[in-house]
């Protein structure tokens, strides 16, 4: 993985090449992750040489080397971050107006002078905030473009003048997983920075853990117990593992990079999680938090073939966005995402009563071994069969 990160950050790459070993990159970290999960599940059965491999890949127990340190990424900075990150304040105790926020918002994202805004964010009762048409809008019309400027993603979190730096020295380390770039970059605009950010006005639009409180991400063990025989069930057992597994590479990151024990709480990790969860908008292979376009809501369009698309221009100075059906102006503008309704229910906390996408989630064990320890592990990572 060393070696794909040191290829990354050459910088001479073509896009496609990029692309193609951040795939590469993903998929090593899917197969580390499943390599220890199987000798966890082993136990003492494990081979020792296993185990010093996996010790080795995914625990950042190592020094740091100088050269992967920068001279910006100084010692009280990082306390600085550690301290106000360890105050952060994810229940938004300090009551939010959302008329006033969606203003706000809306006249922060005017100011960049988009050349194609045809919405304007809008407290929807039931929806919290969504987006409505400003004018009348034809299907496969180009009704939004996003300066990037004001798009955080990795790339964005790579540059900047304060974090990047860090981003670099932590990007280093086995355990850190691509998507925690941005995730920092997340938490240190949102509560580092807070009225400072640049980002301020659409960091208010993010929802509360409060909120957040119905999505499965953080459910109790009575409310999963309701799930019982569904396979719904296993999918929001085993993503809440999996994120908590997440926490553990992200704050040992942190740790091994001098950010200290309590840097980042898990209640505050999950919350972060969240936002991407239910927030990001996909191109290029890449997350990304995109103002304006990430408050459209989800439905099924009078074609339920055609399904959400946001790509860059060919300035690659906006993200341009069209239309999936016919809007007139003052309704609300819905994008299709084209997901069965367990991923809708597991991953962003709603279903659809209309979803041509939908299909039934069929867990089906595999046993290669019989009666041995491995047959726990291979149930419990079981293959999905999705038959519409």
């Amino acid at each position: 993985m060393i070696d794909d990160r040191a290829l990354l950050e050459n910088g001479n790459l073509s896009e496609h090449e990029q692309l193609a070993i951040k795939y590469r990159l993903n998929q090593k970290r899917i197969l580390y992750s499943l390599r220890e999960r199987w000798c966890n599940e082993l136990g003492d059965a494990c081979p020792a040489q296993t185990r010093q491999h996996i010790e080795e890949d995914t625990h950042p127990w190592h020094q740091i080397e100088e050269h992967m340190v920068h001279p910006e990424a100084d010692e009280s900075f990082k306390v600085h971050i550690a301290q106000t990150l360890e105050n952060a304040d994810i229940y938004f105790t300090k009551e939010l107006d959302l008329e006033k926020v969606v203003t706000e918002f809306n006249e922060w994202f005017a100011k960049f002078e988009s050349p194609v805004v045809s919405i304007k964010a809008q407290v929807i009762p039931g929806f919290r905030i969504g987006a409505i048409a400003t004018k009348d809008i034809s299907a496969q019309d180009l009704y939004l473009s996003v300066p990037v400027e004001i798009v955080m993603d990795f790339e964005h979190a790579q540059k900047d003048p304060s974090i990047g730096p860090l981003l670099h020295e932590l990007g280093h380390l086995t355990s850190w997983r691509h998507d925690f770039d941005l995730m920092f970059h997340l938490l240190y605009e949102k509560f580092v920075l807070g009225p400072q950010s640049k980002f301020y006005a659409y960091l208010n639009t993010l929802p509360s853990m409060v909120e957040a409180s119905n999505v499965p991400l953080f459910f109790n063990q009575e409310r999963i117990d309701i799930m019982k025989g569904s396979d719904v069930q296993l999918e929001v057992r085993n993503y809440q593992d999996q994120v908590q597994e997440w926490y553990k590479r992200f704050s040992t990151s942190l740790r091994a990079a001098g950010f200290g024990e309590k840097a980042v709480s898990y209640e505050l990790f999950a919350w972060a999680q969240h936002i991407l969860d239910t927030r990001s908008i996909w191109w290029g292979g890449e997350r990304h938090l995109v103002p304006m376009l990430d408050l459209i809501n989800c439905q099924q369009g009078p074609n339920p073939e055609v399904v959400h698309k946001t790509d860059l221009d060919e300035t690659r100075k906006f993200a341009d966005t069209f239309a999936p059906w016919d809007f007139s102006e003052g309704e609300q503008v819905f994008e299709n995402y084209g997901q069965p309704n367990h991923i809708y229910f597991v991953y962003h906390g709603f279903i659809m009563a209309e979803n041509k996408h939908d299909c039934v989630l069929i867990t089906l064990p595999i046993s290669m071994y019989p009666n041995s320890q491995l047959d726990t592990f291979f149930q419990q990572t079981a293959g999905i069969l999705c038959q519409p």
